[in-house]
Order: structure tokens, then sequence, then C-alpha cells
């Protein structure tokens, strides 16, 4: 499958509701891309360096281990992972996904580098989610257990909500813990 190429103004995929599904990568230098619900089920890697994005109740699906990289932040409904990983491309794609994610699988996660990653919750038993920098933040708490990963090292992590470490690993270096309300924070092992 050859990549989809967005480099002129006069082009451009407006999707309304229907979903969009792509098989290979989608490379935006100029143009629109456009989509007011549905589903964007990628199995290539998204690259945004310009042009007019505009995506409001769309889910986003994985079909293959993909890089997301945007100029500008990317906002998703509910994000399947569907047994993949995600990666943010550059410290610009941050990403907020307003349903819980829930991450069960040991080849799942999101790894974010510098990015920003908002979500509403995040339940993780399996697989990892990693950031390098920027914020990490579980608006309503969020849950580590089994042998789920997270690693918030060089980061601020924030917290609006409860969060219980029942098992699994918690790495957290040269963190910055924010909490925006009172919470709850309980684990299995001592924080350091």
């Amino acid at each position: 499958e050859n990549a989809i190429t967005i480099d002129s103004s006069g082009e451009g995929i407006l999707t309304g509701e229907a979903d969009l599904i792509l098989l290979s990568s989608l490379n935006m230098s100029q143009g629109l891309l456009g989509s007011t619900g549905g589903t964007w089920e990628f199995s290539g890697d998204f690259n945004k360096t310009s042009g007019t994005l505009s995506i409001t109740e769309t889910d986003l699906t994985l079909t293959n281990n993909i890089t997301l990289t945007s100029d500008v932040a990317l906002s998703f409904v509910t994000l399947n992972l569907n047994n993949f990983k995600l990666t943010l491309g550059s410290s610009t794609s941050d990403l907020t996904v307003t349903n819980a994610i829930t991450i069960d699988a040991s080849t799942e996660g999101i790894l974010t580098g510098g990015a920003d990653l908002l979500l509403s919750a995040l339940t993780l038993s399996a697989g990892d989610v990693t950031s390098t920098g920027g914020a990490i933040s579980f608006q309503g708490g969020g849950q580590l257990s089994g042998t789920g990963k997270l690693d918030v090292s060089g980061s601020t992590w924030v917290l609006g909500g409860d969060f219980e470490k029942s098992s699994g690993t918690l790495t957290i270096s040269q963190t910055n813990l924010e909490l925006e309300e009172d919470i709850t924070f309980s684990s299995d092992e001592a924080i350091r």
C-alpha cells in the first residue's frame, strides 16, 4: 500500500461521521483533514507538519504499532490499542482521550516521549505507559496492577482522582507530582 500524502492547500479528506481506514501511513503538510464522528483506523504512521486538522467525536483504533506525529494536539473520544503500541512522535504531538483506557495485554502501550497525554482514567494491568517528558494526566485517577509498567520519569504526573497500585511497576525519577484535588494514593510498596 502506498502512503497517502496531503501536500496542497486544495487537497483534503473530510470523513464526516464515516470511518476512515488507512492501510498505510498518512503524511500531511498542507490541506485539510477532518472528522465529526466515526472511527479512524490506522495501520501506518500519521505525520502532520502543517495544514488544518479538525477532529470531533472521533475514535482511534490501531491495527498495528504506529507513531502519531503532529504539530497540533490531537483529541479522540476513545482509544482502542487493540494489542498494539502507540508512540507520540514529538513534543508537540499531545494526545487527549475522553474515555477511560484499559491496557491489559503485554503488547499494548502508550509511549509519549516529550508529548503531553491527558486521559480521563487509566487501568493498567499489562503492557506499559511511558513518558520521558511533558505531562501525563489521569483526570479520574487510575489503577496499576498485574505486570503493568508505568514510567513517568522526567515528567509532570497530574492526578485528578484516586490512584491505586496493587502490583506492577511504577517508576518515578525526577517526576513532578501535581494533584488537581484531594486524592487517595495507595501502593503495595514504598514510593521513592
